[in-house]
C-alpha cells in the first residue's frame, strides 16, 4: 500500500501532486481484504451519517476478528460525530480507553 511507504499527508503539504497521490491511496485501500486484528477495534459513527451508514459498518464489524470489537452509534450526529457531538464523542473515547 502506497500510504505506508510514503508517510503522512503533512509530509506533502505544498506539493499538490503528492497530496493527490496520498489521498488516492487512501481512497483505493480496501481493508476488507484482511479483517484480522490483534488489537481491539472500535467504530464510532453518527446515526444520521449518510457518507458511511451504520448499517454498512455493522456488517463490517460483524466480519472483523479482534479481541474486542464494537460499533458505537451516536444519536443526532452525522459523519463528523466528533464535531456534531464533541463532548459525548470525547467521553466515549475516554470510556473506551479506560476499558483497555
Amino acid at each position: 500500500m502506497e500510504i505506508a511507504k510514503t508517510g503522512t499527508m503533512e509530509d506533502y503539504m505544498g506539493d499538490i501532486d503528492e497530496i493527490i497521490k496520498y489521498l488516492q491511496g487512501i481512497y483505493e485501500f480496501d481493508f476488507r481484504n484482511d479483517l484480522n486484528f490483534p488489537v481491539p477495534v472500535y467504530f464510532i459513527t453518527g446515526e444520521e451519517d449518510t457518507a458511511c451508514p451504520h448499517s454498512l459498518l455493522k456488517d463490517i464489524v460483524d466480519d472483523i476478528n479482534a479481541p474486542k470489537k464494537k460499533l458505537f452509534i451516536m444519536e443526532k450526529a452525522g459523519h463528523c460525530c466528533f464535531y456534531d457531538r464533541k463532548q459525548e464523542f470525547y467521553k466515549l473515547l475516554l470510556d473506551v480507553s479506560d476499558e483497555n
